[in-house]
């Protein structure tokens, strides 16, 4: 008998900055999923945008190749001030393009907030208290990390397989 192959889903806090990113293990038909991966890709030292895009696309594509991506979830952008908001929409743009082929779904800021942190205008530290509820073992070196898993914990709860 052919032993199956994991799945992974992906959840990611996108940044031009400092990306943070989870690799959750899921198993839908048992409605059980734990992080196995947290982690962030910083590109603060590089200076040109289109080095950091190019930085940012070659590790989303080492996990793609690692990890049997079967969904990835990304926090959508918003807009705030003109020239942070295109950068954002670059990256996400990146990211789509290199994760293509794989489900993509995106959810709100202030829907991950609500569901993970407990309202629409929840803190940095009310989401990671909130992701603490769900995976108290998890430590996190920055918010982004916090962030990247409070996303895909937004989207198990809307799939129902976390509760």
């Amino acid at each position: 008998m052919k032993k199956k192959k994991k799945a992974y889903l992906l959840s990611l806090d996108l940044s031009l900055s400092n990306s943070g990113y989870t690799v959750f293990e899921f198993n839908a038909e048992k409605s059980d999923a734990k992080p196995v991966v947290v982690g962030s890709i910083n590109t603060k030292k590089i200076k040109a945008r289109s080095s950091k895009l190019k930085f940012i696309a070659d590790e989303i594509i080492k996990i793609k190749n690692k990890y049997n991506l079967v969904d990835v979830i990304i926090e959508d952008g918003f807009y705030r001030f003109k020239v942070p908001t295109l950068a954002l929409f670059s990256v996400i743009g990146v990211v789509q393009y290199v994760l293509d082929g794989i489900p993509q779904k995106l959810y709100k800021p202030n829907s991950i907030k609500l569901t993970v942190g407990g309202r629409g205008e929840a803190t940095k530290k009310e989401v990671l208290d909130g992701v603490l509820t769900y995976f108290n073992w998890l430590e996190f070196d920055n918010f982004d990390q916090s962030d990247s898993t409070a996303v895909g914990i937004k989207h198990l709860v809307e799939t129902g397989i976390l509760k």
